[in-house]
């Protein structure tokens, strides 16, 4: 008879926090909190079969207790062939220079779009949060800027605009499904709360969405995410954003800005070559002190500048 032995499945990640762990099931997008002594349990199940594990635990009740609860919430498996379930590869790469970039403009905005979007392409940015904060734009100028990003290599497009009268909101809309690139449309500052398809209405305004406070909640389970919080700063890394001066940062709420922009004097290639801009693309939530204890730290996305006191990081919170 065959030895039987526990496997985690291959997307499928056990996370150690202070108090307690999770088990990051990314093929399902979800998480399950778990117990520390779960987490040694499953190491000593990674090098021994289970058989053998009996003779390293006290309670075989609750060995068989874990198996059963790993296996009923389909985060691993019990196997006689355990070398056919291989892992994952947690390394997270892009060849993107930039990955993604936020745009703020409106219709006192000076700055060169097209040229901003055509250096965009050339860093093979792949996403966008385009944010149109015209008080009265025309459906010719939307055109216009949509038009920007025919032919690149930016995959999607989040639409942030301003609330449009009932009578040119259709208009709208049908503009919008012409640019495929388009993926979903938020209308701010609207008369009521709603969902449409592919189409968020929301009374809120402008400053309430992009001041938006930190959220714990909001988790991002993938493994997209995961191998990059587990290496990288999510927050910085390969982000760029002009804000509706033309002033070029990190991200929006960042403070610190590395200039206007201007495709001959400050184009983004030297911006992203400046190690200042770079400086924090590196320093990943286990580095951070307010989050490194945190079983959840690589599903929460850190939407808070960094500072570095004393060789340490933290979170800027004011």
């Amino acid at each position: 008879m065959k030895n039987k032995y526990f496997r985690l499945y291959s997307t499928s990640k056990l996370v150690k926090g202070k108090d307690k762990g999770a088990a990051y099931i990314l093929d399902e997008n979800r998480i399950e909190i778990i117990p520390l002594s779960l987490i040694e349990i499953v190491e000593l199940l990674e090098k021994y079969s289970i058989d053998e594990c009996r003779k390293f635990i006290n309670s075989q009740h609750i060995l068989n207790e874990y198996i059963e609860f790993l296996v009923s919430k389909r985060i691993g498996c019990v196997t006689e062939y355990p070398d056919t379930i291989n892992s994952v590869d947690e390394y997270y790469n892009t060849p993107s220079h930039i990955f993604l970039s936020c745009i703020e403009i409106n219709e006192k905005s000076t700055f060169d779009l097209k040229n901003f979007v055509k250096e965009l392409n050339e860093l093979l940015c792949k996403h966008v949060e385009l944010r149109i904060l015209h008080d009265d734009i025309s459906l010719d100028e939307l055109n216009l800027i949509l038009g920007c990003f025919e032919g690149t290599t930016i995959r999607s497009i989040t639409l942030y605009i301003k609330s449009f009268s009932k009578a040119s909101l259709n208009i709208l809309l049908d503009i919008v499904k012409k640019y495929k690139k388009v993926s979903y449309t938020i209308l701010f500052s609207m008369d009521e709360d709603k969902m449409g398809q592919d189409v968020i209405y929301t009374t809120k305004n402008y400053n309430d969405i992009a001041n938006a406070p930190f959220n714990s909640n909001v988790l991002f389970v993938n493994l997209r995410y995961f191998t990059e919080a587990k290496r990288y700063n999510p927050f910085y890394y390969k982000k760029i954003s002009i804000n509706k001066k033309g002033e070029i940062k990190n991200n929006l709420i960042c403070k610190e800005s590395f200039g206007k922009y201007c495709p001959s004097k400050n184009p983004l290639q030297r911006i992203i070559n400046n190690k200042s801009f770079t400086k924090y693309w590196e320093v990943g939530v286990d580095k951070i002190e307010d989050i490194k204890d945190s079983e959840l730290r690589y599903a929460i996305f850190p939407s808070y500048e960094i500072i570095e006191l004393e060789g340490k990081y933290y979170f800027k919170k004011n």
